[in-house]
């Protein structure tokens, strides 16, 4: 799932900047955004995982 979320903030910002003419910034804010999404579901993923011990 970690690198589904890069992924998908890569295309999301790298669409935007296209349409809005603004390359390189939505990519990099995007990509950056699904690094944090991938580790905030990393991060629930192991929590939950610990619970069930």
């Amino acid at each position: 799932m970690f690198p589904a979320s890069i992924l998908v903030g890569f295309f999301i910002g790298h669409f935007l900047d296209r349409w809005l003419k603004t390359d390189p910034w939505l990519t990099v804010v995007f990509i950056i955004y699904g690094i944090l999404a991938g580790f905030f579901n990393l991060f629930s993923q192991a929590r939950r995982h610990d619970g069930k011990k």
